[in-house]
């Protein structure tokens, strides 16, 4: 089984947030496969097993706030038995401009704290990343966890909500 976890923050008040961009991509998928998230007490997530290019796949939104994602994603393993290599976690990086998409295979949390939290907690960096970039906040002189934090502006909605598609196919054909 695959494992994609969209990192974001529960809850109506960060919805449209910056930082809930993996959890927007997450909401994609699922409306797009025609599923529904159910709360999972057990993994602190919200999540549903879908079938993507004929593999089983779990997709997981933690409900244990972005610095805590970890937590979650090794409840999430621990139960199914995924290995590293089997798991893809979709998150904002801030170091991207607004809406490209990047893809790594390994490597260090580049400063976010969900991702920290997650190699953390699998003791491991090995698993995949689809990185979303929600622009810089060096032009605009905002500290980066303000940024995080901001709702996306109706100029940009429209963008991520079109890259949110894109997250979703590319990661459906790197399943």
């Amino acid at each position: 089984m695959k494992l994609v976890v969209g990192l974001g923050n529960p809850g109506k008040k960060y919805k449209k947030n910056r930082h809930n961009l993996g959890f927007m991509v997450i909401d994609t998928l699922v409306k797009n496969l025609n599923e529904r998230l159910k709360v999972c007490r057990r993994t602190n997530s919200k999540r549903a097993k879908v079938k993507i290019n004929n593999k089983e796949v779990m997709l997981a939104k933690p409900q244990t706030f972005m610095n805590k994602s970890g937590l979650a994603v090794r409840k999430i393993t621990n139960y199914y038995k995924i290995r590293p290599r089997d798991i893809w976690i979709i998150f904002d990086d801030i170091d991207l401009p607004l809406g490209e998409i990047r893809i790594r295979h390994q490597g260090s949390a580049g400063g976010h704290n969900g991702v920290a939290s997650i190699i953390e907690n699998l003791s491991t960096d090995q698993f995949n990343r689809l990185r979303i970039g929600i622009g810089s906040n060096r032009e605009k002189n905002i500290p980066a966890e303000k940024y995080v934090l901001q709702n996306f502006n109706k100029d940009e909605i429209k963008e991520i909500n079109q890259t949110a598609e894109k997250a979703a196919e590319k990661l459906k054909n790197e399943i």
